[in-house]
């Protein structure tokens, strides 16, 4: 969970979470070489489920990370993962990746 420890401060705002919470149940992953990387993957079914994400290196950290996920998801049907993140999805969208919907939220004034 140390490796994960600032994740929370990459999350956009307004998408709070627990990192306990995040990784209960759930299987957490290392990737060191060209690029230091981690994970963390959920089975959700017949989904490999990616609940994060981070890394850095010399290299493009999205195609080792995918690379890599894509391997551990072997024997699932779909790999699938949640952003906000407009880069991130072009950049996995050439990757094979598609946008399956939308997430809607509404503030509530409960005053």
């Amino acid at each position: 969970m140390a490796l994960l420890g600032d994740m929370q401060a990459l999350e956009p705002a307004g998408c709070p979470f627990d990192m306990r919470e995040l990784v209960a149940g759930a299987h957490c992953f290392r990737i060191e070489g060209a690029a230091s990387a981690v994970y963390v993957m959920r089975e959700r079914g017949e989904v490999a489920w990616v609940e994060a994400a981070k890394g850095c290196g010399d290299v493009d950290v999205t195609e080792v990370l995918d690379q890599a996920m894509t391997l551990q998801a072997r024997g699932f049907r779909r790999l699938a993962m949640q952003t906000k993140r407009a880069g991130l999805v072009r950049k996995l969208t050439r990757r094979g990746w598609t946008v399956r919907g939308w997430i809607m939220t509404k503030e509530l004034n409960n005053d």
